[in-house]
């Protein structure tokens, strides 16, 4: 029973990760139509009135990333009546407005969109609604498309670090333009503040070539994180640079889950320990913070090692469906790895 509450629960949180505004999904936000005082219901004895637009339908055509495009609808009260804007229903990216709230018959109006696009490449849509007291069209649905385009490129796009190299092994970032229009590098931060660069701001061209700096004292408190390059180009203002770093060893698996576990009977399990600079390394001793992890059998194989664990729940209290450990592996050069392990009772 314990098990498929937990997979009820994994899978009502997975799904409202994938529920994202990348989709034209609407959803009603402040605005000055929405806070603004409700109408009184319209009298049946005056003329209708009818609106009329140029154009529901605007593609934005190739724009960059996270870039904002502004465009103006133009709408007239065909109508005999007068033309109310009631409310505008907005989607993810786009702000919309009308110059005012009440048309006369005759009257033109200007509907303003906003819409910013999305930081991703690719082809969106977005569909904002307007209403108004037009009795035959009193929802009026808007298609905003775009194409979005990288117009300034970086290579790499992503950098795997090594502790045991100088500058870490990191690359030159070259960054261009496809659209030959000269832009200049503004700044440049990383995560951890652990990589650099020198550039002028005042430099404008239509390609930069950085020479990122390392500091690998910071590296270990920060194995993975982003550099982030400004620039003063319209169509592309930020490259984003993901670096990840080679750690000294890798556990598996990391963490460590055991299922169906009863209290007072042991469960085997193996763990792999890779050296990845291939350094002559031993295990010196193990431990675990709440007694329930022994280690039962090492086996080395070069540089790595191959251990051989047991688990040992503790009682069960308070109705507790699963129990939570740390298993520490000391070894000869002073380091310690740390390995985190839970286990879940049997049902």
């Amino acid at each position: 029973m314990r098990q498929l509450l937990l997979q009820k629960i994994l899978i009502s949180c997975l799904l409202l990760v994938l529920v994202g505004c990348q989709e034209p999904t609407q959803k009603q936000v402040d605005s000055p139509l929405a806070s603004s005082p409700a109408q009184k219901p319209a009298d049946p004895n005056l003329p209708p009135p009818e609106i009329q637009f140029e154009n529901i339908s605007l593609d934005f055509g190739q724009v960059g990333p996270a870039t904002m495009q502004t465009r103006e609808l133009k709408f007239k009260n065909v109508g005999e009546g007068p033309l109310v804007i009631k409310d505008v229903l907005l989607c993810c990216g786009v702000v919309a407005e009308t110059d005012k709230r009440e048309y006369a018959p005759g009257e033109t109006g200007t509907f303003k969109i906003d819409f910013q696009a999305p930081g991703s490449v690719g082809v969106f849509e977005r569909k904002p609604v307007l209403y108004t007291n037009d009795p035959v069209n009193p929802e009026i649905t808007f298609l905003l498309t775009c194409d979005v385009v990288q117009k300034v490129v970086w290579d790499p796009e992503k950098i795997k670090m090594l502790l045991n190299a100088e500058n870490a092994a990191c690359p030159k970032l070259t960054i261009k333009c496809i659209d030959e229009q000269p832009f200049a590098i503004i700044g440049v931060r990383s995560t951890g503040n652990c990589v650099t660069a020198d550039y002028n701001p005042t430099v404008k061209k239509t390609e930069h070539v950085l020479d990122l700096k390392v500091d690998i004292d910071k590296l270990p408190e920060q194995m993975y994180g982003e550099i982030v390059v400004k620039m003063n180009h319209p169509e592309g203002n930020i490259a984003t640079i993901f670096f990840d770093v080679v750690p000294k060893y890798t556990l598996s698996p990391k963490p460590l889950y055991l299922y169906r576990m009863q209290e007072g009977e042991s469960q085997k399990a193996t763990i792999k320990i890779i050296n990845n600079y291939k350094d002559d390394i031993e295990i010196e001793s193990t431990s675990s913070k709440e007694n329930t992890i022994k280690l039962v059998n090492k086996k080395k194989d070069e540089f790595d090692y191959e251990l051989q664990v047991e688990v040992t729940p503790p009682p069960i209290t308070d109705g507790e469906i699963r129990f939570n450990d740390i298993f520490y592996i000391n070894l000869s050069n002073g380091e310690q790895l740390a390995l985190k392990c839970t286990g879940y009772y049997e049902d």
